[in-house]
């Protein structure tokens, strides 16, 4: 069973912005590295392989545009993980 969520990526100019930004506030705490940032969109938890392949399937289907959002809010959560959003 393995933790399955939906997420955008941000392109490398916004991971960029997000550690300049992140260093301006003087957060401590723990940071995920640049590579690993990510907005999720919806979190499934745990899936069994069955699940997985359905769910790969599905999520194949998905086409979009590229498009813009603005990341105005942030916070922390458990062991101080910074994180920003919508």
């Amino acid at each position: 069973m393995s933790r399955f969520f939906f997420a955008l990526e941000p392109d490398k100019t916004t991971r960029a912005q997000i550690l300049v930004y992140r260093k301006q506030l003087d957060i401590s705490g723990r940071f995920i590295r640049p590579a690993n940032f990510h907005l999720t969109l919806l979190f499934l938890g745990r899936l069994s392989i069955n699940q997985q392949q359905d769910v790969i399937r599905q999520a194949q289907k998905v086409h979009f545009e590229p498009f813009e959002l603005v990341l105005d809010r942030f916070g922390s959560f458990k062991q101080n993980i910074f994180w920003m959003g919508l």
